[in-house]
């Protein structure tokens, strides 16, 4: 049905592994009597929209024939912006372009939804009937509950309220609820300090514990609070499985806005060195991923830096 090889595998003991590299192979030499094309039927609709701009890609002539015509149709009418450039980087992609937009407004007409989501929407649906077709339930309900979750934090129009909830609830916790503890510490490191500079002759041994030791370190550790709770926020959105549906949900926007993919959005606390060589670091790693200008705060201002980071995400558009 699926037209895909499923390999059962248990990666906490190393089960079926080995049988996995070994059809992952067969896949790629197209020796595996399992794999085969599978072509997805998006509906009337959407079919009849793929056509027209499959055959004005076809009539182009400037296609290599290695290229998928309906792979690119798809993307086409998905508004991908990258086949687009493509596309019309080629001569006579006028024709193309036009036979697209005109079905373009004819799905958004007829389906009340863009192109992007009528596609996605069709694809969850093959999904969905796929495995009505090829998965044997084990007969326990336990997945009731999980299904009602995800019809709403991905709901189209609640989904979005309930991610957005989430975050200004973790960043809130992060500043306000660290803030008792960074005080603490601050303190704390303050009065060790004082007490090795009033109780320790004059010479190089003092500066060193107080200006580097205590001091350098103690202006490290007064961020750990901040650290170790928004680490809670991102460990509970990984493993109550929300940050794959916040994607999910996210994607559309994301888009939009330039961030798919790989995509960078820098925002650090520092003692006083900036970013450093750190962007430079992460350009040379990264080399073809999106950068945003990133925004960092010095451990001085941490308690006032919350209308700095605000107006920093309006400049980037994060935000109104």
């Amino acid at each position: 049905m699926i037209g895909c090889p499923i390999v059962p595998t248990i990666s906490k003991t190393g089960f079926g592994i080995e049988e996995l590299f070994n059809r992952v192979i067969k896949v790629y030499e197209e020796e595996d009597p399992v794999l085969r094309h599978i072509h997805i039927n998006y509906g009337d609709v959407l079919e009849k929209a793929i056509y027209p701009v499959r055959h004005a890609l076809k009539l182009n002539g400037n296609v290599s024939k290695s290229l998928s015509k309906r792979y690119l149709a798809i993307k086409l009418l998905e508004g991908d912006p990258e086949v687009e450039s493509f596309v019309k980087s080629m001569p006579g992609s006028e024709t193309v372009i036009h036979e697209r937009d005109r079905n373009v407004a004819q799905i958004e007409t007829l389906l009340k939804e863009d192109c992007e989501t009528a596609f996605t929407n069709a694809r969850y649906g093959f999904i969905s009937g796929a495995l009505r077709e090829t998965y044997v339930d084990n007969h326990e309900d336990t997945a009731r509950t999980t299904r009602v979750i995800d019809s709403i934090v991905t709901h189209r129009v609640w989904g979005y309220p309930i991610f957005f909830l989430f975050l200004y609830l973790m960043f809130e916790g992060t500043f306000i609820l660290g803030d008792y503890p960074m005080q603490g510490i601050e303190w704390l490191v303050g009065v060790l300090g004082d007490w090795v500079r009033n109780n320790m002759s004059e010479g190089p041994l003092k500066d060193l514990l107080v200006d580097g030791i205590i001091g350098g370190v103690g202006g490290v550790i007064v961020f750990l609070p901040n650290i170790l709770i928004l680490y809670f926020f991102i460990s509970l959105m990984e493993d109550s499985g929300y940050m794959a549906r916040a994607a999910f949900i996210m994607d559309k926007i994301m888009h939009k806005m330039g961030l798919h993919g790989k995509s960078f959005i820098p925002f650090s606390t520092h003692g006083g060195s900036g970013w450093s060589g750190t962007l430079e670091d992460i350009r040379g790693l990264v080399p073809n991923a999106t950068m945003v200008d990133g925004y960092s705060i010095s451990r001085n201002n941490t308690a006032t830096s919350k209308s700095g980071i605000l107006n920093w995400l309006r400049e980037i558009g994060m935000t109104e």
